[in-house]
This record gives structure tokens, C-alpha cells and sequence, in this order.
């Protein structure tokens, strides 16, 4: 499902007066439909919002909190679990679905909930505009920077930049993305759409971090690790600097590190415009792949 449709699609709050007036935000969901709440936080320091990625609700999960069940299939156990427990336990509850047997729940429970538009051949990773709007709407009450900020970047071109990097990443080689702490759902997200889209390994971490652990690794000189960087303007100019040197030290040792820069912008603009981006590459990378069964499928089946 394109952009323009997740952007332009009206997102209703049902039951809306029943949200709590809370602080604290628990979203629980898996694999792409927990992207929205990774994103949301880099976009907004506060409120705190904290993700579980798992059956069940947190250790210490807090009563006070407003607990949001996130699955685009509206099928996915551990959210289905997330979901019940937190109804069993009286904690305030909503959803965001697509479809399926969580948007049921909520309806027979009556509880806050927002259907996004639903596409059976979109992953809910590529529905991460509408889910990411609907949490916004839920958790601020507006979604406005979520729209400007997708829009800005289909403006600049972000896809079709993604495509064009796949070129520097050789058939055969495992992509290793690199973004600022700050910047580090990106650096997630890349990963997780390589893996997914293009059916290969990928890997994530975040600078300066990396130089006191994943460079050693380095050392090996493997170089079918394509080590790629996200630039943001914004980053810190020590930890770019840092980096950039890094960049220089792997190419004398037969590496080919991959600089990426980020249009400067908003916040949300710079985020969308690395999400796109990120997209447009793993999509160039499964085109330029032979194509590979799919085995997640036959894994499910097999349960």
C-alpha cells in the first residue's frame, strides 16, 4: 500500500473518550507492528513510552499506564497475550489493528481502539505511516508531523536514493547498518528490511558505540561485511567525525563502507526520509537476489 494512500486514509478513534489522561504508554507488539512505537519515541522524548516485545505484559508494569496491544494482522499471539493480560488485570487498554481477532477484542470490550487500512500483500513493516499516525493520534492527539514529515521525504526522492545505494552493496556480502544513538531505529529498521524484503542477513548498531566493541571484528578482515552509515546532520559533529575516520581506516583495509547522508529537516522529516530510503534499498537488493522460498511461511505451518 503506497504512502500517499497511508497518508491520506482517515484514522478514527473509536470509543476515544474512554483514553485515559495517562503518562506512561506500554505498546505491546511484534516485528514490523512494534516499529511504530520504536519510531514514535525517537520522534517524541515525552511522553515515555515503553515497548514489550513479548507474551504477557512486562515485569513491572506500571497500573497507571495506558496498555496498547499493536498487531497489523490483528492475529499475532504474543499481542493477542499483551492484550488479555492487561484486561485480566483491569490495566487501561486500546489497540491498533488492521483487522482480525484483536480488532474483535476490542470491539466486544469496548475499548479505545483504531482500525488502519489493511492490504493482505503489505507487511506490517510497510504500513509503518498509518500504524505510526494512529499511535500519534492516540497517544499526543494529533498526527499532523507524521504526515509532513512522510510527504517531505517522498519530496526529496528518498526511495529512489535507497535503490541506487543497493549498488554499492555486492551480491553475497551481509549489509551492516550504522546510525547515531540517537538515530538508532534507523540504523534497526534498515536492518529489519533487509532481512525481511531481501531474505538475507543484516545487522545493526550505533556510533560511537560501535568503536569500542563491533570494530574490533573488523580486524578479521571478512570484508563481505559492507559496513553502511547513516549520516544526520544533526548527529554529534565529535561522534561523525569519529566515524568518518572509521570509514577511511576499513577502506585502507579492503573494506567498502557505504556513507549515506540524510537531508537535514525536522525531526519526523529526517526519520521518514531514512524509513523510505531504507525501503527503496532492501527492494533493490531482493530484485538483484535470486529469489528464496518462503520459508517463514512454511515455519509457521510447521508449528
Amino acid at each position: 500500500m503506497n504512502f500517499t494512500i497511508q497518508l491520506e486514509a482517515p484514522i478514527m478513534l473509536i470509543n476515544g473518550e474512554k483514553l485515559p489522561n495517562a503518562a506512561y504508554f506500554v505498546v505491546g507488539g511484534m516485528g514490523g507492528s512494534r516499529l511504530p512505537a520504536e519510531f514514535f519515541r525517537a520522534m517524541f522524548p515525552a511522553p515515555s513510552v515503553q515497548i514489550w516485545k513479548s507474551y504477557g505484559l512486562p515485569p513491572d508494569a506500571p497500573k497507571d499506564a495506558l496498555y496498547i496491544a499493536s498487531s497489523y494482522s490483528g492475529n499475532t499471539r504474543e499481542t493477542l497475550s499483551f492484550f488479555d493480560e492487561a484486561r485480566a488485570r483491569n490495566m487501561k487498554c486500546a489497540v491498533i489493528a488492521g483487522g482480525g481477532e484483536l480488532l474483535l477484542r476490542a470491539r466486544a470490550a469496548g475499548v479505545p481502539h483504531i482500525q488502519i487500512p489493511w492490504e493482505e500483500a503489505t507487511p506490517a513493516r510497510r504500513m509503518l505511516p498509518a500504524a505510526l499516525r494512529a499511535l500519534s493520534l492516540m497517544v499526543i492527539g494529533k498526527d499532523d508531523s507524521i504526515c509532513e514529515g512522510f510527504a517531505a521525504a517522498e519530496r526529496v526522492g528518498a526511495y529512489e536514493r535507497g535503490m541506487r545505494f543497493s549498488g554499492n552493496v555486492p551480491a553475497g556480502s551481509i549489509p551492516m547498518f550504522f546510525a547515531s544513538e540517537r538515530n538508532s531505529v534507523i540504523a534497526e529498521y534498515a536492518k529489519i528490511e533487509t532481512s525481511e524484503t531481501a531474505h538475507i542477513h543484516a545487522f545493526a548498531s550505533v556510533f560511537p558505540e560501535f568503536l569500542h566493541n563491533e570494530l574490533a571484528g573488523f580486524a578479521s578482515e571478512n570484508t563481505h561485511i559492507t559496513p553502511v552509515f547513516f549520516f544526520d546532520p544533526s548527529d554529534d559533529e565529535r561522534a561523525t567525525k569519529d566515524t568518518r575516520h572509521v570509514m577511511r581506516f576499513l577502506e585502507k583495509r579492503g573494506y567498502a563502507p557505504v556513507s549515506i547522508d540524510i537531508t537535514k529537516g525536522e525531526r519526523g522529516d529526517v526519520l521518514a526520509e531514512a524509513c523510505i530510503l531504507a525501503q527503496g534499498l532492501a527492494d533493490a537488493l531482493a530484485r538483484d537476489r535470486v529469489p528464496t522460498p518462503d520459508f517463514m511461511r512454511e515455519f509457521r505451518r510447521e508449528e
